[in-house]
């Protein structure tokens, strides 16, 4: 029995935030990285996550790419072991030349009845279909076979995100999935959004925290966010068991009419060593054309004191971990926000690495203006 069980895990289309997401849940780091792909020591179900595909455990593993024999031989010796009696079973094979045939030929003949073979990474439609999936994928140059454990149910963010009663992705709104990627970068067990506009990114891990706390300056978001939130619930109540096998638990959530992020020292209710602050947070103009650099300075100058303010009003009361997004423009390259640093040093908080790095940049298609994802915790 092998007592350090290696993980692999399927990185989504913004690979360090699946990493980032990763090493904060787990208290872990990746052993070995690819693109697409990491190993690691310890399991995660990846339904908890928001930048993780799917997950599962190696079984074997080879220093250099296997041969068809080496795989089929191993396959016999650890079928009884990992697959038994199941009749359903998927092969997820890479970089072997074979045929479809001949490994359904070996399957059945191991046991399998329902056998599904595919020369690709598994989507969640062949995990809807078959839920024992073996793997044979490469890693950092190693060669590794594995059975998935947990995958992500696409449907149930793809579903939430198209059927909020308020607000739309028009605006610029980063979806579902990376929201809770951003709830899930905090360790708190209670979080404030100080810019709830729709309430999305409460609502994306309001399965993840006890508590949760929403305002926002403008009184028509408030009423956003309590439409989602309801919403939100709803759906959560009637769909988790698609998405996790536990019991759905919703966080306790505190509603705040029309209230400045600059004043947050007067939310009683805050218990700031014990809170987080995680926001999408105004990403300045989202622009139809490609800015003009006094264009973005402008912008800049205007978060620049905001967030001097935030994070003024987040040391008052402590608040142990700042997650937020600044923008960063596409002009001729993408452009950073120039006063970050300089922020944060004078402030009461300091940079935590993100996938070993000061901020991770989020792009979205066809929009002029990315974000950047940071993490700031008390010094």
């Amino acid at each position: 029995m092998n007592t350090n069980p290696t993980y692999f895990y399927r990185l989504g289309h913004s690979p360090d935030f699946g990493v980032a997401e990763y090493e904060i849940l787990t208290g872990d780091k990746p052993t070995k990285r690819s693109p697409s792909y990491i190993l690691a020591g310890k399991e995660l179900n990846v339904n908890i996550t928001g930048s993780l595909v799917f997950g599962g455990i190696v079984h074997h593993s080879w220093a250099s790419k296997p041969s068809l024999d080496d795989v089929k031989e191993t396959l016999r010796t650890l079928w009884p072991t990992i697959i038994g009696d199941t009749k359903k079973v998927g092969l997820s094979l890479f970089g072997i030349k074979s045929t479809v045939k001949e490994m359904i030929q070996l399957a059945k003949d191991l046991g399998g009845k329902k056998v599904n073979v595919i020369f690709e990474s598994p989507a969640f439609g062949h995990w809807k279909q078959t839920k024992n999936w073996l793997m044979l994928l490469e890693i950092a140059g190693g060669w590794h076979l594995g059975l998935v454990q947990s995958f992500c149910n696409q449907e149930f963010w793809s579903k939430l995100d198209s059927s909020f009663p308020a607000g739309d992705m028009a605006r610029g709104l980063i979806n579902l999935k990376l929201a809770r990627t951003l709830v899930n970068f905090s360790t708190t067990s209670k979080v404030i959004d100080p810019f709830a506009g729709a309430g999305r990114l409460l609502v994306a891990g309001m399965d993840r925290k006890s508590e949760m706390a929403a305002t926002d300056i403008d009184a028509d978001c408030y009423m956003e966010t309590r439409l989602n939130w309801d919403y939100g619930d709803y759906f959560f109540g009637r769909n988790y068991h698609f998405l996790n096998n536990g019991e759905y638990k919703p966080a306790k959530m505190a509603f705040n009419q029309t209230l400045d992020a600059t004043a947050l020292e007067t939310l009683t209710e805050l218990d700031g060593p014990n809170t987080s602050l995680v926001t999408e947070g105004y990403l300045g103009t989202n622009f139809r054309q490609k800015p003009k650099l006094e264009e973005i300075q402008k912008e800049f100058q205007v978060l620049q004191a905001i967030w001097n303010k935030v994070l003024t009003a987040a040391a008052k009361i402590k608040l142990a971990e700042i997650v937020f997004c600044l923008p960063a423009y596409s002009n001729q390259q993408l452009i950073l926000p120039d006063f970050l640093d300089d922020m944060v040093n004078r402030s009461d908080y300091k940079f935590e690495l993100l996938a070993n790095q000061k901020h991770l940049i989020y792009a979205r298609k066809d929009s002029l203006v990315s974000h950047l994802v940071i993490k700031l915790v008390r010094k």
